[in-house]
């Protein structure tokens, strides 16, 4: 239903369901601020997949609500203060969703999230949560479920694309962007696209291994590398844009040179964002938004997760947990064990204890576990079960995979905390993270998602007739892994000068002889992984933007 739509009546059913019948009849990017006559309280709802940004400040008794950062320090001007233990935990683990910000006094509104505004401290509930969709009249039907993802997908693209004459698509060439191009390709009306295709070339006669996180068991690393391909997919990205009659322009990704102002010149955000690995990616999509009149960025985001991509035998697990006496187990084990790489025994051990007998499932591998550059005593005081978001404690009894699944979702579909410049411009739009999408594959359950064995198996079922062979056929996906690798080595001088004496290691949270030991020439960073480092600069860059007002 369009916000068109909303009549008296619509309104009415919005106040007295306390949100619900906007969460259940409604999707897109909105905070809903709902007033009931009758009581005088204000209630709050921010959409489930949290597109948009909402922020908490309460300034002198009065809750004050924004999206954009910028806007509160300009308008406001409050005093602010830095989350010491939110900064530690973020460079223990790296981010995660949460209601705390980095700045203490604000609070991020978690998507689904009803806040009534009565008292000085808000009443909250949580009205969406991905868990309750894993159970909810699950798509056992491999057909129809292809069937009706395919239609879903369509329809939320063709929803998102329609108000837009000119828009730009980030294709790398993998599945999920290819499948946003082909939905694009077949709207009735299609706008004019842009695509961006941003390349990694190697350089190397002979490239360093792909570095992957420590305490991964053997089987894990073989999964990771068996997937893992060069970060250069110009090859199926040109395929995908001819297919769907798209110009393309490719961007050459090259070592950054971190000494660019623009380091430091961040958008201003509550939490450190991600704009150090990607100022250059964000110049280039201002100038093709600019030059083409975009008003809008798609994307593929989201689709790995939503789809469910993955190398791990997951599926026969969920279907002996849920089915156990079913005939199809054995044939389920065998998909297993094809997508796995796994034998058979594994496949079967591993099924009977972790299905059949619901033991508890293991995670590859414990961030808190990790190797890090933090003093000691800051990382210590981090608790790696400190969940301020609701969707990071289960909601109901899952499956193994299909926990994993919920949690993906929880992790990586909140978008917003990247900050863009281009976004003044040409918004992002994520069509395979938006409310219909997650909600129905939610619903699917994990050995349908890997339908045939494969990784992503039903999405390629669903849009085999859209997209090329060699797209669909394709099981690899690009890294970046050796790319980082190579930006860290580049700027180990800079590293050094901003990381050594800086403000993180001033604040007692990074380790100056950690830090001194590991940033050099020499240093193969295969330890702490070279992204992690960056996002300690990210950190460190941010600290500046908000110090005491």
């Amino acid at each position: 239903m369009a916000i068109g739509d909303l009549d008296e009546a619509s309104s009415q059913r919005i106040v007295t369901s306390a949100g619900r019948d906007l969460i259940e009849n409604y999707w897109g990017s909105y905070v809903a601020l709902v007033r009931d006559a009758g009581s005088g309280h204000c209630g709050l709802l921010r959409e489930p997949t949290a597109s948009l940004a909402c922020f908490h400040f309460l300034w002198g008794g009065i809750h004050v609500l924004f999206s954009d950062f910028a806007d509160l320090v300009k308008y406001v001007a409050p005093r602010l203060s830095v989350d010491r233990s939110y900064l530690a935990a973020r460079l223990a683990i790296g981010f995660q969703p949460s209601r705390r910000c980095a700045v203490a006094e604000i609070e991020d509104i978690p998507g689904g999230e009803w806040t009534t505004f009565a008292e000085r401290h808000p009443a909250r509930t949580t009205l969406w949560h991905p868990d309750r969709f894993c159970t909810e009249a699950p798509l056992e039907d491999e057909s129809r479920a292809a069937a009706v993802l395919r239609a879903v997908v369509f329809d939320t693209v063709r929803a998102l694309a329609a108000p837009h004459d000119h828009i730009l698509l980030q294709l790398s060439g993998g599945l999920d962007s290819s499948i946003v191009a082909a939905c694009i390709a077949r709207q009735e009306d299609r706008p004019q696209v842009q695509c961006l295709n941003f390349f990694m070339p190697s350089f190397d006669p002979a490239p360093q291994p792909i570095p992957l996180p420590l305490g991964l068991a053997p089987e894990d690393r073989a999964k990771l590398l068996r997937l893992a391909s060069s970060g250069d997919e110009r090859e199926f990205a040109r395929i995908v844009a001819q297919a769907c009659g798209f110009p393309v322009t490719e961007v050459e990704k090259r070592p950054l040179d971190l000494e660019d102002p623009r380091v430091w010149r961040a958008p201003l955000a509550p939490v450190p964002s991600a704009y150090v690995f990607s100022y250059e990616d964000d110049a280039a999509e201002c100038v093709s938004a600019a030059q083409t009149g975009a008003t809008a960025c798609f994307s593929g985001h989201g689709g790995d997760t939503v789809f469910y991509a993955t190398q791990r035998a997951l599926g026969a697990l969920d279907y002996a947990f849920l089915h156990p006496f079913r005939a199809g187990l054995i044939a389920q084990i065998l998909n297993a064990a094809h997508l796995s790489g796994e034998s058979l025994l594994g496949v079967s051990r591993k099924t009977f204890r972790h299905g059949l007998l619901r033991a508890p499932f293991p995670q590859p591998f414990d961030p808190m576990h990790q190797p890090h550059l933090l003093r000691d005593e800051a990382f210590h005081g981090v608790a790696a079960n400190d969940h301020s978001h609701p969707w990071l404690e289960p909601a109901v009894a899952l499956c193994p995979g299909k926990r994993v699944h919920s949690l993906g979702v929880a992790l990586s579909i909140p978008f917003y905390y990247n900050t863009y410049r281009r976004e003044t411009l040409a918004p992002a739009a994520h069509p395979l993270a938006a409310q219909p999408v997650v909600e129905l594959a939610l619903r699917i359950p994990t050995y349908v998602l890997l339908a045939n064995g494969m990784s992503r198996g039903l999405a390629r079922r669903a849009f085999r007739d859209l997209l090329p062979a060699e797209i669909t056929r394709r099981t690899v996906k690009g890294t970046s892994a050796q790319y980082w690798h190579r930006v860290v080595c580049h700027n180990v001088p800079f590293l050094r000068h901003c990381l050594l004496d800086g403000e993180l290691v001033r604040q007692g949270l990074l380790d100056r002889t950690k830090l001194e030991r590991y940033l050099t020439s020499d240093q193969p960073f295969l330890s702490v992984p070279p992204p992690r480092i960056m996002d300690y600069l990210a950190c460190e860059t941010w600290l500046p933007q908000v110090r005491p007002h």
